[in-house]
């Protein structure tokens, strides 16, 4: 995996709804909790400090890969798909 990221030479962005784990990977202080996680931490915190991974905060309700995974109302629904620039192949435009 450390091979790739070398390899893209570009940051990669990864966009969560969850504060409590950006908050783990940003603050050098070890919790006692997350031990099963110690080394996709300390892989992912390496890479932020090198520039490699930009980790940024989504609010849940602007999260487009909740679109794969949940299920949403029509509204919600239709908001999340016009973000990821889709088009319909069934249209006859």
């Amino acid at each position: 995996m450390e091979r790739m990221m070398e390899d893209l030479e570009i940051p990669l962005s990864v966009f969560s709804d969850s504060k409590s784990a950006i908050s783990i990977v940003k603050n050098p202080v070890q919790h006692d909790r997350i031990k099963h996680v110690r080394i996709d931490r300390s892989f992912i915190k390496g890479e932020i400090e090198k520039g490699g991974i930009d980790l940024s905060y989504v609010p849940t309700t602007d999260q487009v890969a909740d679109v794969f995974t949940k299920a949403m109302a029509s509204p919600r629904f239709e908001a999340l798909i016009g973000k990821l620039r889709t088009s319909c192949i069934y249209s006859t435009t």
